[in-house]
């Protein structure tokens, strides 16, 4: 028998959620990280809804821990 449990998409699941280290005052790094919409550029909980434009991506890409503004 096989069971399927199935829920709604959110950010951690698009491809365009990612974590950046914020900037102290003094200018270092944090060492902590928080998620941003690569998107839509805004601040991201994991378990937020996700948009109409999202994809379907592997959660939180090990590779993306900083954010260039242009």
């Amino acid at each position: 028998m096989i069971i399927e449990y199935t829920r709604s998409a959110k950010c951690k699941d698009c491809i365009y959620c990612g974590y950046y280290h914020p900037f102290k005052k003094n200018g270092d790094k944090s060492y902590v990280h928080r998620h941003k919409c690569k998107l839509t550029d805004n601040i991201v909980l994991l378990d937020d809804p996700v948009c109409d434009k999202w994809k379907m991506g592997c959660g939180v890409p090990s590779n993306y821990n900083c954010i260039n503004k242009k």
